[in-house]
């Protein structure tokens, strides 16, 4: 008699959504004070996050990962000045709203933090969004057992100017001298986040089974930081990350949104 194969996981993996920032998403529903506060960039995210959440009652997720940066925070570099709210309260409400709104009842939740770990608020705000959903959290990296490949989830790694595929290719180096030394699981695929860029390197790694280093793409739009540092080079990528597991397959897939444009029209001489 034949057995039958248990059913792959769909994991969706959501990262630096920067809710607070008036470059991230917001959600048209959730007010503040009285009324909600969005400008073209957000009403344009929004549309995308109506239709990804369209397209997941459709592709059912079973796992939602949650891979850092979920609100913005104070941004100290700005002094605050790009926020839609100052309050990580607010933000991480708004959030939680967003996220509510995909079909994920019944759904396993992970997630960690983000970068700013120099504020409790910030890491606190990231833990109450998981553990309403009725998540697990930890603040900066988890290992994941899914059908025996292994995942680790890690919000950033170093940085890379131009070449980004050799900062990812160090960390499946990385990766390796630390399983070798008996520190860390063998790790199958990597998540990382951080730079708002959909990349993904496959490669052969043990026997049958391939390496998967992935960054996922934000939600949000070129926010001031990107523009003043490198404005033609930190466009950044808006979607999310699909992975599809199984037994003796690891499928790596993404959906991406065009970027919104923060300044559409070039000024006439």
């Amino acid at each position: 008699m034949a057995t039958r194969s248990m059913p792959a996981i769909r994991a969706l993996v959501v990262s630096d959504m920067h809710v607070g920032s008036v470059f991230g998403i917001w959600n048209k529903s959730f007010s503040i004070g009285d009324s909600a506060l969005r400008n073209p960039v957000q009403k344009v995210l929004f549309q995308y996050w109506a239709n990804l959440c369209t397209f997941l009652h459709h592709w059912k997720p079973t796992s939602l990962l949650l891979n850092g940066d979920l609100i913005e925070g104070l941004n100290h570099r700005c002094g605050g000045r790009y926020l839609t709210t100052t309050s990580m309260t607010e933000q991480a409400e708004c959030a939680l709203s967003l996220l509510k709104m995909m079909p994920i009842r019944d759904v396993e939740v992970y997630g960690i933090g983000g970068g700013d770990y120099s504020r409790n608020e910030f890491i606190d705000s990231h833990q109450m969004i998981v553990e309403s959903l009725g998540g697990e959290f930890c603040d900066d990296q988890l290992f994941l057992d899914a059908k025996g490949h292994t995942i680790h989830l890690s919000h950033g790694s170093s940085t890379a100017f131009v070449y980004y595929e050799q900062v990812l290719a160090r960390e499946g180096m990385f990766a390796d001298q630390t399983s070798v030394a008996g520190q860390i699981p063998d790790v199958e695929i990597l998540l990382r986040a951080h730079w708002h860029k959909w990349i993904h390197i496959q490669r052969a790694w043990k026997g049958e089974a391939d390496r998967h280093i992935v960054v996922g793409p934000g939600f949000q739009g070129q926010d001031e930081y990107m523009s003043k540092r490198s404005p033609l080079r930190l466009v950044p990528d808006v979607g999310v990350v699909l992975l599809s597991i199984s037994r003796d397959r690891v499928l790596v897939d993404r959906i991406l949104y065009p970027t919104p444009l923060v300044r559409e029209k070039a000024v006439k001489l």
